[in-house]
């Protein structure tokens, strides 16, 4: 297809699609359907600076131990202070907290860990999964919520895919069915002190959740296709590379793995 100079312009350095009244905006490489305003069907290579500077930074949290970036805000969980808070990184010389949602007493009591899809954020924390929405960022309401001291034991982490969020708790494994955000109902679970001892990270990636423990030094991978009877479908354990396994992320056929190795 001829490239049409009307469509582009250039500034400095930036090129850029010129959305008309009949371009979509988006730009696709390697295809010619794109689903977003940037659609890579393949690889890309992405250079990090060798030197790395603070950029900012704001105070006014008791005990903050997770945060989650969707668009223009940072969502972050406050342990102790039982709270989400709302923070406004759109510039990020200047964060702003601009919203935020306390519970001590029920789904919010806790939280550890903080995911967000859409216009709702999960918090998970205790024994429990607080369901937010943060369609207004200056607002969040919690609208449900689920408790479950023995399937919900101790969750450090959370993970939304789809209609489900999938939490790591202390020996267990759970799959809570989000569809209906005012009523999260666990549909599937996994008690397995052996695999899920202490269990700190997930990551979900196709029909496969993964699963860090810091218990035995487990790296676990749990087939989610059936959400209703996960299964555990492959482990490592590796008392030297993953003693403390905490966090991880999945990309491609590769997992990376950050532990509290002494």
């Amino acid at each position: 297809t001829a490239l049409v100079s009307s469509q582009w312009t250039t500034s400095g350095n930036a090129v850029y699609y010129n959305v008309g009244a009949t371009a979509d905006g988006n730009v696709g490489i390697g295809t010619t359907t794109p689903q977003a305003l940037l659609d890579v069907n393949g690889s890309i290579l992405q250079r990090v600076p060798a030197t790395m500077t603070i950029k900012s930074s704001i105070t006014g949290f008791t005990s903050a131990k997770s945060v989650f970036v969707s668009g223009r805000y940072a969502y972050v969980a406050d342990q102790t202070g039982n709270s989400l808070y709302v923070v406004d990184v759109s510039n990020p010389s200047s964060p702003v907290i601009v919203g935020s949602v306390s519970d001590s007493q029920n789904y919010l009591a806790l939280p550890m860990a903080v995911f967000v899809s859409g216009t709702y954020a999960y918090a998970a924390g205790n024994d429990r999964l607080a369901v937010i929405d943060v369609s207004n960022p200056s607002s969040p309401v919690i609208v449900g919520g689920v408790r479950n001291s023995t399937l919900i034991s101790g969750p450090a982490a959370v993970f939304v895919s789809g209609r489900y969020a999938y939490l790591p708790g202390s020996s267990v494994f759970a799959v809570i069915d989000i569809s209906n955000p005012r009523s999260p109902k666990i549909v599937g679970s996994i008690s397995d002190a052996v695999n899920f001892g202490l269990a700190r990270g997930v990551f979900v990636s196709g029909r496969y959740a993964y699963v860090t423990a810091v218990s035995n030094s487990k790296f676990v991978a749990i087939d989610v296709s059936n959400p209703y009877t996960p299964v555990v479908v492959g482990t490592v354990s590796d008392a030297t590379n993953l003693s403390g396994a905490e966090g991880l992320f999945v990309s491609g056929r590769y997992a990376y793995v950050v532990a509290n190795v002494s």
